[in-house]
């Protein structure tokens, strides 16, 4: 998973959440200290990208929206950093990855967890 955006204290808890359940956690701040280049690299690999919209320029959103579409990588926006929201979109994805049948008795967040 690539994570853009956030805030320090919040990310430090979803890397906790995520490394728990298995899965590799990776973040970039979108562009403010981290260059956005580094973002567009990691985004093929990753096959997952979430990222809080209110966390995020707009460059580097259509930026990361336009690199997702062409090497199709799932993303998702959060409404905010709060782990609140985040946790809400992985209980989601884990529901519906439940439901179409390509996840067995996994914990939701590692549902939407890739392995590196």
């Amino acid at each position: 998973m690539v994570y853009v955006g956030g805030r320090p204290g919040s990310n430090a808890a979803l890397r906790q959440l995520v490394e728990s359940a298995g899965g590799d956690f990776v973040v970039h701040d979108g562009g403010i200290e981290d260059r956005k280049g580094m973002f567009v690299a990691a985004l093929p690999r990753a096959d997952i990208v979430v990222f809080p919209v209110d966390c995020i320029d707009h460059d580097s959103m259509n930026l990361l929206k336009r690199v997702c579409d062409r090497h199709q990588v799932d993303y998702h926006p959060l409404r905010t950093a709060s782990v609140a929201s985040f946790v809400e979109l992985m209980t989601r994805l884990g529901r519906a990855s439940q439901q179409s049948g390509k996840s067995g008795n996994t914990p939701p967040p590692a549902s939407a967890l890739r392995h590196s």
